[in-house]
Order: C-alpha cells, then sequence, then structure tokens
C-alpha cells in the first residue's frame, strides 16, 4: 500500500493509503487515515501524490525546476492547473483518458511522484 495525498478539484486534501492503483481505471480505493475504505473518482480529483511520508520537512526548500545536473528520463513538462497552480516534472507518457504521471525534478522531494488528473489540467508546455 502505497501513501499518498489526494486533491479534489474543491481543494479539499486527504492523507491516507491506496489500493489498486491504475491510471487506466476510473477510480480506485482508497484508505484515509482517519476512516473508512472509499472509492475515488478520478473526475473528482485534481491530483494524486505519492509521497515517503506524510508529515514531510517543513524546512525543506524544494528544488521546482530541473537544473543542468539532473538526469531525468521522460519528457520534462510544465503542467498548470485550471486552479492556476503551476508544477513542473518530467513524464514518461502521454496523457490516457484519466491521467498521466509526473515526476518531480527533486529527488530529494517528500513527493516520489504525482497522478495529474486530465480533468483538472489546464495545459501542458514541454520545456
Amino acid at each position: 500500500m502505497d501513501k499518498i495525498v489526494v486533491h479534489n478539484k474543491r481543494g479539499r486534501v486527504m492523507k491516507g493509503r491506496v489500493f489498486n492503483f491504475s491510471p487506466n481505471q476510473p477510480s480506485f480505493e482508497f484508505l484515509p487515515l482517519d476512516g473508512e475504505l472509499k472509492i475515488v473518482r478520478f473526475d473528482d480529483l485534481k491530483a494524486v501524490f505519492f509521497v515517503r511520508d506524510f508529515e514531510g520537512d517543513s524546512s525543506y526548500n524544494e528544488q521546482k525546476s530541473f537544473g543542468s545536473e539532473h538526469d531525468h528520463y521522460g519528457s520534462r513538462i510544465e503542467v498548470r492547473f485550471k486552479d492556476g497552480e503551476v508544477l513542473v516534472g518530467a513524464t514518461m507518457s502521454e496523457a490516457g483518458q484519466y491521467g498521466f504521471f509526473l515526476f518531480p525534478p527533486d529527488d530529494r522531494s517528500n513527493n516520489l511522484g504525482l497522478f495529474c488528473a486530465s480533468c483538472a489540467v489546464e495545459s501542458v508546455r514541454r520545456l
């Protein structure tokens, strides 16, 4: 079970563990830290963050762009969400029906990767 932080389109954030996550299915099973197992639909989401731990390190200043020393596989892209947030990362595939994976430029980030829900993305630009 992976640790995830789920951001829905209305700004709600939920922490928990994921079961049977597949970018090719319309939903997945989610066990919130403070609740019972529920089904989460990609149509309701902005993004799913796969994290090292739920607390993170507030004192760590995460790198938000690629430096020349970074050797990431995949295409470097900028993702603009409909709520105005912009994230930069690398992806190894085109967007599927429900979304695509994005990997942060900082290997020491608490975020191991995230799944961007297509319904919440305004634009994608190659860097």
